[in-house]
């Protein structure tokens, strides 16, 4: 289920994963940034 105030955004620099941020922003403004990258 999606919510209204839901807006996906997904960040591509290159097709490293490093590079691969995934960022989805839901209704209560709060930013979930996922990736597959050691710091």
């Amino acid at each position: 289920m999606k919510s209204k105030g839901a807006r996906p955004r997904v960040r591509r620099r290159g097709a490293a994963c490093e590079e691969y941020v995934l960022e989805w922003v839901y209704w209560d403004g709060a930013p979930l940034v996922s990736c597959r990258a050691p710091r």
